[in-house]
């Protein structure tokens, strides 16, 4: 896990029990991982065990009714540094863009896989844009939850 030491400073701050800090761990792996651009699907979450998804949403948005606003705060804090990664992946990928776009020569076949990684670069940011977008909501929502309690 990366940021390990913020985790855990989090943690602490909000002094959340083992099995609070369990979920909010699979929270914050996920988080890395979608900043990282890698897949976010997986047949299971804990310990291996297969996961029903269907049972597991429903299991979770009851419990969402349940938060607190330091529960609400704690995960805005994580999406925050969430969104903060994804803003830093959007400007070295964009800076690669500038990059091989100066070495793409269309008359030029020697550069045909620069073109190529250029357009792998594109189909990132596209990836990287939606997430964003996607965590931008999420921590709209959780602040909109903030207000009404």
């Amino acid at each position: 896990m990366q940021m390990k030491s913020e985790f855990d400073s989090l943690v602490e701050r909000m002094g959340l029990g083992e099995d609070e800090r369990t979920l909010v761990e699979i929270f914050w792996k996920r988080a890395e991982k979608a900043v990282q651009g890698k897949p976010s699907q997986e047949a299971f979450l804990l310990g291996g065990e297969p996961v029903n998804f269907e049972f597991r949403n429903t299991v979770i948005l009851h419990h969402i009714e349940t938060l607190t606003n330091e529960d609400i705060d704690f995960l805005v804090s994580i999406n925050r540094v969430a969104l903060t990664k994804v803003e830093e992946v959007k400007k070295l990928i964009n800076r690669d863009i500038q990059v091989h776009w100066l070495l793409c020569d269309p008359d030029n076949p020697n550069t045909a896989e620069d073109f190529a990684y250029l357009n792998q670069l594109k189909t990132w940011k596209r990836k990287i844009k939606v997430q964003g977008n996607k965590l931008s909501s999420i921590q709209r929502k959780l602040k909109k939850a903030k207000g009404t309690l």
